[in-house]
């Protein structure tokens, strides 16, 4: 009984002393302890990544749109600017955002500046596009139109010579997360642009509305 006793311990010492030498299995370990960490760091560079497209697809929408509203009327002579013309900006913006949703998660707000009587800067009119929640950041139509108060429009305070106006775009879009606004900079992403007028239109009125649309108020 004894000498069954003391070959089992030496049974159970040799199998210990096998296991210990035995390394197949480390790595399987160590890499379940590191999956989760790395799949937590690629999450967070994909939606990195994804919040870096939409900021860019808004920064080109933003330029896009005041674009476009630079070039309202085409090359006839000293055109009047219609609520016709700049719901087709809209609608242009509305396309270029492709989704079904970009009306409600969006807020367009246009902004035509020019030179008041004293020289400085003045919102002559403004429009909006979409449901979002987000007033203007840089004042509303008629701000700055009889005295110095409103020396230009957007943080580079952007000013319209006598003759031309400014065309400026400011756009507040929710951000759609690829996996969660958790990993996300932002849940909003904000951007502007501002284009002097392209052609030969009369700035001094406002807009005229002869198709009888109804106008995209703010």
């Amino acid at each position: 009984m004894l000498i069954g006793l003391l070959d089992g311990i030496k049974s159970a010492s040799g199998a210990a002393r096998r296991l210990y030498r035995h390394t197949r299995g480390v790595a399987l370990i160590e890499f379940a302890f590191v999956l989760p960490i790395l799949l937590l760091i690629i999450m967070y560079g994909l939606e990195l990544a994804n919040f870096a497209i939409q900021r860019q697809r808004v920064s080109e929408l933003a330029m896009q749109v005041a674009d476009n509203a630079s070039r309202m009327g085409g090359t006839l002579p000293n055109i009047l600017i219609t609520e016709a013309m700049i719901n087709d900006v809209f609608i242009g913006a509305k396309l270029q955002g492709g989704d079904s949703e970009f009306a409600n998660n969006t807020r367009i707000i246009l902004s035509s500046v020019r030179m008041n009587a004293l020289g400085s800067q003045w919102i002559n009119w403004q429009r909006c596009y979409g449901t979002k929640a987000h007033p203007s950041s840089y004042g509303k139509a008629g701000d700055g139109m009889l005295d110095l108060s409103f020396p230009g429009i957007g943080p580079k305070q952007l000013k319209a010579p006598a003759t031309l106006a400014v065309m400026f775009v400011e756009i507040s879009a929710n951000y759609k997360p690829l996996i969660s606004s958790y990993w996300a900079p932002a849940t909003e992403i904000t951007d502007r642009e501002g284009f002097l007028t392209r052609d030969n239109r009369n700035i001094d009125l406002l807009p005229v509305n002869p198709d009888l649309v109804i106008p995209s108020a703010c």
